[in-house]
């Protein structure tokens, strides 16, 4: 996000967490929360 205006990194990060959501919407603990090595393309 470096180089970036506020604006353009958050809608940026928004998208991957929004991603990331719907990666892992099946898992059975929810509560455990999203896990991050399941993720790391996204937040490449």
């Amino acid at each position: 996000m470096s180089g970036k205006d506020l604006q353009a990194a958050t809608a940026e990060t928004m998208d991957a967490v929004k991603i990331m959501i719907r990666v892992n919407a099946d898992n059975v603990d929810k509560y455990k929360g999203i896990p991050l090595e399941t993720c790391l393309e996204v937040l490449d």
